[in-house]
């Protein structure tokens, strides 16, 4: 199993703050977003996801993964206690990338921590 890397709170601000800057209209939709009929992978379409994208304050973690070309970075938007999401980009490319997007519910908290190797 892939290890998220902890991100210091100075590199996630700094990292918040870039896709601030960036509209959700200038960034490139990987094809794996979809499936083999066309359709988003995840069940999210990219409506629902731009409305999802443009609330950086409902932004509670973002990690990286080393993948076999670079790193991922996953931003993790809770909305509320029931609904949380994760996005997850391509940063170092430009246009920067987005690879998919998924629901992400249950105890967010509590699925953050073990996928940074905390047992409970």
């Amino acid at each position: 199993m892939d290890t998220n890397i902890l991100l210091d709170f100075k590199e996630r601000k700094r990292l918040i703050s870039m896709m601030r800057g960036i509209k959700f209209k200038d960034i490139e939709i990987d094809s794996h977003f979809y499936n083999q009929w066309g359709k988003p992978r995840h069940g999210l379409n990219l409506i629902q996801v731009e409305k999802i994208y443009t609330q950086f304050n409902k932004i509670i973690d973002v990690f990286k993964r080393k993948d076999n070309v670079g790193f991922k970075h996953t931003f993790i938007y809770k909305l509320n206690k029931k609904k949380s999401y994760k996005l997850v980009f391509r940063l170092d490319r430009k246009p920067k990338l987005l690879l998919t997007a998924f629901y992400f519910g249950g105890n967010v908290e509590k699925r953050l921590m073990k996928g940074y190797g905390f047992k409970f």
